[in-house]
């Protein structure tokens, strides 16, 4: 028997007290906070979310790093204590790390596309748990053996299933979601719908924040209002094919994925309806998002106003809202700052 081996064997039962008896305790708490207090804010993001189906799957999907981690933690007992340090620490680093974004995404300033983060950081944590778990094995010297330890892809295995089926189920449910209809809620009023779209230009003053000196004023505007009986149509589109065209699209092909295909989603808006002549006049909304999202997002809300007899006109401004198209084919982004 080697001193190598043997001082592994030794390693294995040896208790842990002192500052590693700490740091296992730390790691065994944190766990199952970060867990829940990573579920928690994940739902508070996607508390507008109607899609119950989706909030599970997400919920599983945010989880699975905690539960990698729980596992590992059972599957630990039969490792080094050098092992099992580098297990508790990896423990508490995700833990903070992964409050942190998630924490930052739900409770900090609204902002484009959320659940982007939510979809990332898992995948990056499962990573991580492979790598460090990889290195303790190389170190501790159990990939050294005359005769490879067949416990250690046992447990790698063990852990790897829940993830690998995790990434399938997540990936195959956002692919039905990229290729189903949907239609956004009806308006509750009793005026149909007409949308307008206009690229209104001010020739006499300069835009400031255009990339191109001597660029004029332009501004992207959605006007919703009262139409006129008898021109609705079952459904109209939520972005207009022209529209659809020039507005920049992700490059990566999963990207394209994880958002839904805007052709597919429909709203109740007659595309440049005549103005409903029951009133004389109409009041008039101006809106105006934060966040620098986009007016369109808000479409729903200006469709029930329209409904009831208002006039609802939003605007998208070029360079400060995320992604601005016109009529001209130009696709302006938000300078990052």
């Amino acid at each position: 028997m080697g001193g190598g081996e043997l001082s592994t064997k030794v390693s294995r039962g040896m208790p842990e007290g002192g500052f590693l008896g700490l740091l296992r305790a730390s790691a065994h708490i944190a766990v199952p906070v970060g867990a829940v207090g990573s579920l928690g804010l994940m739902l508070w993001a996607g508390r507008r979310n109607d899609s119950r189906i989706l909030l599970v799957l997400f919920a599983l999907w945010v989880l699975s790093p905690f539960m990698a981690l729980v596992l590992a933690n059972v599957v630990s007992k039969r490792w080094s204590v050098f092992s099992r340090a580098m297990l508790h620490s990896v423990m508490l680093v995700l833990t903070l790390v992964s409050l942190a974004i998630y924490g930052d995404v739900a409770l900090g300033p609204p902002r484009a596309k959320p659940a982007f983060v939510f979809i990332v950081v898992p995948p990056a944590s499962w990573l991580l748990i492979a790598i460090v778990g990889a290195v303790a094995a190389l170190i501790s010297g159990r990939l050294f053996q005359a005769r490879l330890d067949r416990r250690i892809f046992k447990d790698f295995t063990v852990l790897a299933i829940p993830g690998v089926l995790g990434v399938g189920a997540l990936f195959g449910t956002l692919w039905l979601e990229h290729r189903t209809e949907l239609t956004l809620p009806a308006p509750t009023g009793s005026f149909a719908v007409g949308r307008a779209i206009y690229d209104w230009a001010d020739d006499a003053h300069l835009d400031t924040l255009a990339p191109v000196p001597g660029s004029k004023r332009e501004l992207l505007v959605w006007i919703w209002y009262p139409s006129a009986p008898g021109q609705s149509v079952a459904v109209g589109d939520y972005v207009p094919p022209q529209l659809r065209a020039e507005r920049a699209q992700p490059g990566s092909p999963i990207l394209r994925l994880l958002t839904r295909d805007l052709s597919k989603v429909h709203s109740h808006s007659i595309p440049n309806a005549d103005v409903s002549s029951r009133q004389r006049a109409y009041p008039v909304v101006i809106m105006r998002t934060g966040g620098s999202l986009g007016v369109l997002t808000y479409s729903t809300l200006a469709e029930d106003l329209a409904s009831h007899g208002y006039i609802v006109v939003g605007f998208d401004a070029p360079y400060r809202t995320g992604r601005t198209t016109r009529r001209i084919m130009r696709v302006s982004h938000r300078p990052v700052v």
